[in-house]
């Protein structure tokens, strides 16, 4: 069955060179990075075909130029060679396992420049993308709500048998039957894990952002916020919904003018007055006794825990046991006693790549890809409304990697350079909308 995803992905393809950023979107939305097709990912290997179409019809299709081409150039060297330091000075891991669990980062690299330098096309081709994108999201929003009503998971159950996750089934049981404050169950969606799917469901929201300036549908964005919101609270995962929440509210607080942002304020506290007798116990998520996982307390305890198995060795604390030191420990000896499961970013990140790489792995790419949406407004390239939404989407990663830990990372990254990207393209029109003298709905933000 996989093969045949992949070939149709591919045909949709080589119909339309339009439709690369839609198909790859929708196919990581639905297609977890584990599900195979053979022994290698899917998601791989769609990539790999992205980028060997790009290469071939490279006078064609790779024809995208702007201003920030040196800076996005620069970025791409630094994702590429920041890892390598840490490869050849950690203690632990050999050089040839490390660039194994690197392989699908390098190659998700190489299809971000190709994606970026792909040609762009008229705003009602993107238009158009944005429906296939929004329908996709309405489709997987009610079949996570099926799933917790009916405490089953049809579509894993079937993709299960192409993962290597050999105890997918037993996960699957034990998200279904784990209670959290007023939930009678947890859902994964289409991903593995429900951490995994809040995490897919904050990416999808700030795309879906993106395609919202050439609609003027505010109602379709309300139907779509609403699915998103109740899918991450039935995840049951607090680091997603908090990340997404303040994300949010700052992009509220920095875009609107204070007429608006008193409006929403008392909106939502009215609401929250009104409401709260029927809240109240939904909200326990919040408070739940029973749930450790994300508190501050808890991932102190676990920091510690990590902190020590590497702070016996100047280097291992410098520089790490290796990248992918944490996946080898849970598979060699099960969860650590103080650390288990490395759920948040600075847990694994202290034991993977130590203090350095904390530093300049994590926070130096936060730190980039805020330049980069920084040098693309202050150039006049993307508007006001849309620089902030950028920095939501950055904020809101931020968050949910210290609560929960960092997987669906190579999809955040490209999905930020086609938010940025669309953006540019979006504002371009719109200046010329307004040069020209057009009343469009693609209006300047």
């Amino acid at each position: 069955m996989t093969w045949i995803i992949l070939l149709a992905c591919i045909f949709l393809i080589l119909t339309d060179n339009r439709r690369v950023i839609p198909v790859y979107l929708i196919a990581s939305m639905w297609i977890n990075f584990d599900v195979r097709c053979g022994s290698i990912s899917l998601i791989s290997l769609l990539s790999a075909f992205v980028i060997v179409l790009g290469i071939i019809t490279r006078r064609r299709n790779l024809v995208f130029a702007t201003d920030m081409d040196s800076a996005i150039k620069s970025y791409l060297v630094y994702a590429v060679l920041i890892n390598v330091p840490f490869i050849l000075l950690s203690t632990d891991l050999s050089v040839w396992s490390q660039l194994n669990n690197l392989k699908s980062q390098i190659l998700s690299i190489i299809l971000l420049a190709v994606i970026w330098k792909w040609k762009p096309y008229d705003i009602s081709v993107y238009k158009r993308h944005g429906m296939y994108f929004n329908a996709s999201i309405i489709i997987l929003c009610i079949y996570g709500i099926y799933t917790y009503l009916t405490m089953t998971n049809p579509y894993l159950d079937i993709m299960g048998q192409y993962c290597t996750n050999e105890g997918l089934s037993d996960l699957l049981a034990r998200s279904m039957e784990d209670a959290r404050g007023n939930l009678h169950g947890r859902i994964t969606g289409t991903s593995l894990y429900t951490i995994q799917y809040g995490i897919l469901l904050v990416i999808t929201f700030f795309v879906h952002k993106v395609f919202c300036p050439l609609y003027n549908g505010k109602k379709l964005m309300l139907i779509i916020m609403a699915l998103i919101f109740v899918n991450l609270y039935l995840t049951g995962s607090r680091g997603p919904l908090i990340g997404l929440l303040i994300g949010l509210i700052f992009y509220w607080m920095c875009s609107f003018n204070w007429k608006n942002k008193i409006a929403y304020a008392l909106m939502i506290s009215i609401f929250l007055l009104v409401g709260w007798p029927y809240l109240e116990s939904y909200f326990s998520l919040f408070t739940a006794d029973d749930i450790s996982g994300s508190s501050v307390e808890g991932r102190s305890v676990q920091f510690g825990g990590a902190l020590s198995m590497v702070s016996d060795d100047l280097q291992s604390l410098l520089f790490g046991k290796g990248q992918g030191y944490t996946s080898y420990y849970l598979k060699k000896y099960g969860f650590h006693p103080l650390a288990l499961k490395f759920e948040s970013v600075h847990v694994s990140g202290i034991v993977n790549y130590g203090v350095l790489g904390l530093l300049f792995i994590f926070l130096g790419n936060i730190m980039f890809l805020g330049y980069l949406a920084l040098k693309a407004y202050k150039k006049d390239l993307i508007g006001t409304k849309h620089f902030y939404l950028l920095v939501s989407f950055i904020l809101s990663y931020f968050i949910y990697n210290v609560l929960v830990g960092n997987v669906y990372n190579s999809l955040f990254v490209i999905s930020f350079f086609i938010s940025l990207k669309m953006g540019m393209l979006q504002y371009n029109e719109c200046k010329k909308n307004v040069y020209e003298g057009h009343k469009d709905s693609c209006c300047l933000p």
